[in-house]
């Protein structure tokens, strides 16, 4: 099921970014465009969080929940990854009914789980933050 929403999902990039000239879209369809590119680096979990309602905090409760099941993964050993590249699929009529995920219900982030080939690389440098507005009182 994985491999053929990972199929569908570089359709979807492809025909999103077809004539769009940007270094991400370069990026996106050079993925999109790679046979053996799966979206889900062959994890053997997805766990999409949904939401339902129309509170003003859904979208950020969404994400608190999958960064507190993303921490908990590797507390357990496991490597997680949230895949944006996921939810346009997610949202259309053929996934809704695979998933069983019911109209009224926004799917909001889709997060990948599985044990990781090696350990992740790490960051040598990192931007400095940008301090859009200063006040002092």
């Amino acid at each position: 099921m994985l491999h053929r929403l990972s199929d569908r999902i570089k359709y979807l990039v492809r025909k999103e970014f077809q004539n769009v000239t940007s270094p991400r879209a370069e990026h996106e369809l050079e993925l999109a465009n790679e046979p053996s590119f799966n979206t889900f680096y062959n994890a053997g979990t997805l766990v999409v969080i949904c939401a339902k309602g129309d509170s003003a905090y859904l979208q950020a409760d969404s994400w608190l929940a999958a960064e507190n099941l993303m921490l908990a993964a590797w507390a357990k050993g496991l490597g997680a990854c949230p895949i944006g590249f996921a939810i346009p699929a997610l949202k259309s009529e053929e996934w809704r009914v695979e998933l069983n995920i019911p109209e009224d219900t926004a799917p909001i982030e889709a997060i990948i789980a599985g044990f990781p080939e090696g350990r992740p690389r790490q960051r040598t440098a990192r931007k400095s933050p940008k301090i859009l507005s200063w006040r002092r009182q």
